[in-house]
C-alpha cells in the first residue's frame, strides 16, 4: 500500500477506515492495472495488478485454485423444497 495523502494515512492508521474500505470511503473509483499473471503448478493461477488514484495505491497478488470458475447445482439439502 502507498499512501499519498496525509488524509488517508491518518485515517487508516486511526482504524476508522480499513485499508480494504479506502476506495469505498472516499467514493474513489481506482485504475485498475494488470501487471502479470500465469498459472500455478497446480492448475490455478495467479495475477499481479495494482489499484491506484490519486490518494492511494494498492499493489496486489492474488492466487486462484483450479476449479475456481467451475460451477456446479446445488445438491439437495432435504428440507422437502424440491
Amino acid at each position: 500500500i502507498y499512501v499519498h495523502s496525509k488524509e488517508v494515512e491518518d485515517l487508516v492508521e486511526s482504524g476508522r477506515v480499513g485499508i480494504g474500505q479506502l476506495f469505498r470511503h472516499f467514493n474513489i473509483l481506482p485504475e485498475f492495472s494488470l501487471l502479470t499473471a500465469g498459472p500455478t503448478t497446480n492448475g490455478g493461477f495467479w495475477r499481479n495488478y495494482t489499484l491506484e488514484s490519486d490518494l492511494v495505491t494498492c499493489s496486489i497478488r492474488e492466487v486462484f485454485c483450479s476449479g475456481v470458475w467451475s460451477l456446479s447445482p446445488l445438491e439437495s439439502n432435504n428440507r422437502g423444497d424440491q
